[in-house]
């Protein structure tokens, strides 16, 4: 009876066993703290994670089946990397490995080179990085107080703390194109765009002397919108990104924040499949004498190159950036991703777009909340490098709220080269707050079927801000779209502004608006 008993335990325990242990594709979690089991010291840290990053390459090549963790404690590690990246993973075909710290708020990585990569991976599948901060030690933008204005020109004083003009825009792999200065204006703590002053595009800086700068314009006939005391920020790519990305599949960034970053924060080119970035932060570095930063970082934020899979961007928060905040674009133009989502981000303040969807299919940009971008706050466009038939087909633009979008139309459509027409786009229950004044609600161009419904208009800006379109004030411009149609859209305040205009006679353009402003009357 016992020895039953026995064998009856024996099987019930081995099932038990079997039950809880990783099975085929199921992988085993080993954790390597670098501290105290690989001798990494946090304040030069590359050599011994350099050495560790090499192991964990062999251990994975060894248990394919394996998930290593390299656990970086609480603590600042500082990476000197004067001719080199500061971490390279290249190479990691077998298993995961995951590069985790104890929280953005408790571990933080330095990059002490601004012109090298901090993280880059290359040729490797299901690499994560997450909790943590990645930063730099300087700031690569800078700003100043409007002293005059002249045709051609501006004179500036540089705030106190913040670098040498003269030297971002002179930084030998500098970004020459359109190196520009931007206004902005409010809490010296938390600035933000100023939409009566758009951005003025430089051909050089000049010390004047005495924290005085002049300002040489690329257009020397042009004078700026702007008055002595106006605040500007100089926007002039500089460095090199933060993490970059090449030809990786399955690759994550959670719960990163990002400051003082050179170039763009997160850069992926080539053919990256199903990669996901989530709970980011793309932030100001700390105030210097009283004042943020305008610019979180020279360039933009998250800008994804993917192959057939698209990626999936949730719940970041991207503040400031001086260039599109979030960018999509398709690696193999004959062969457009497919299935992205964006959802439940934050955008603000950036001097560009606010969220770029170029030539892809099958999308979702969702729940996003865009505040006060100089450009569209989502543009749905051809990439310039674009053949064949690659346009954006079927997505949906949904539950996005906009405020303050002062500049270029709110949800804009464009064509960059003939590359096919934007089709089955569904423009759906979006909420517009201090809607623009004068520019559109959404203007579409190089389209086939759009649908606009069920979008709400809370409030209109009583702020003038700039059209240099020449197309009028209308709620929805269609310059070029063969089925424009849609209803149940309202706005909750009476205007005079046109609803509807479309400039070809053979469009069928039907989108229907209500004023649901008290005392009002429907419209259409």
């Amino acid at each position: 009876m016992r020895t039953g008993f026995r064998v009856g335990m024996a099987v019930v325990l081995a099932a038990i066993a079997a039950a809880i242990a990783p099975g085929p594709g199921c992988a085993a979690e080993v954790v390597w703290n670098v501290v105290a089991d690989k001798g990494v010291q946090p304040e030069d840290a590359k050599p011994a994670v350099d050495s560790t990053l090499a192991e964990a390459g062999r251990y994975l090549a060894s248990h394919p089946g394996d998930t290593l963790v390299l656990l970086f404690p609480a603590g600042t590690y500082s990476f000197n990397h004067p001719a080199d990246n500061a971490l390279t993973i290249q190479g990691f075909t077998d298993g995961a490995l995951v590069l985790r710290g104890e929280g953005p708020a408790a571990t933080t990585f330095v990059f002490n080179q601004f012109d090298q990569f901090g993280i880059y991976i290359r040729n490797s599948n299901r690499i994560a990085v997450e909790g943590m901060h990645l930063t730099r030690p300087g700031l690569y933008t800078t700003q100043g107080d409007v002293v005059s204005v002249q045709p051609g020109a501006v004179r500036f004083r540089l705030h106190e703390g913040f670098p040498d003009p003269v030297w971002l825009m002179n930084i030998e792999k500098a970004q020459t194109r359109e190196r520009t200065l931007l206004a902005f204006r409010g809490d010296p703590l938390d600035p933000q765009y100023d939409p009566r002053g758009r951005k003025v595009v430089l051909k050089s800086i000049e010390d004047a002397g005495g924290g005085l700068y002049d300002a040489v314009l690329r257009d020397r006939r042009e004078t700026p919108p702007w008055t002595p005391g106006c605040q500007v920020a100089l926007k002039s790519k500089c460095g090199a990104q933060t993490v970059r990305i090449t030809n990786a599949d399955d690759c994550r960034i959670e719960d990163v924040r990002f400051t003082r970053a050179s170039a763009v924060p997160i850069m992926a080119v080539g053919d990256n499949d199903r990669m996901v970035v989530r709970r980011v932060r793309i932030e100001r570095a700390d105030p210097i004498h009283g004042r943020a930063p305008f610019f979180s970082g020279p360039g933009g934020g998250i800008q994804i190159n993917a192959g057939a899979d698209g990626p999936t961007i949730q719940d970041c928060v991207v503040v400031s950036t001086a260039d599109d905040g979030i960018g999509l674009f398709s690696n193999d133009q004959e062969h457009l991703m497919s299935g992205a989502l964006v959802e439940g981000n934050t955008i603000r303040d950036n001097q560009a777009r606010g969220i770029l969807i170029t030539q892809s299919a099958n999308g979702i940009c969702r729940g996003n909340t865009l505040i006060r971008n100089n450009s569209w706050s989502i543009a749905i466009r051809n990439n310039q490098n674009a053949a064949g038939n690659a346009a954006v087909t079927n997505w949906e633009i949904s539950r996005n709220t906009f405020v303050q979008p002062w500049v270029d139309s709110v949800i804009g459509f464009t064509k960059e080269v003939d590359a096919g027409l934007h089709d089955q786009i569904r423009i759906l229950d979006n909420t517009f707050i201090d809607a623009p004044k004068n520019n559109h609600i959404v203007s579409i161009d190089n389209a086939n079927d759009v649908e606009i419904s069920g979008n709400a208009i809370e409030s209109f800006s009583d702020e003038d801000d700039y059209n240099d379109e020449g197309t009028g004030d209308a709620l929805v411009y269609v310059a070029a779209g063969r089925h424009v149609h849609g209803g149940n859209n309202t706005f909750n305040a009476n205007t005079t502004r046109a609803l509807v205009q479309r400039e070809r006679p053979d469009d069928a353009v039907d989108v229907q608006w209500t004023n649901s402003a008290p005392t009002s009357k429907p419209t259409q």
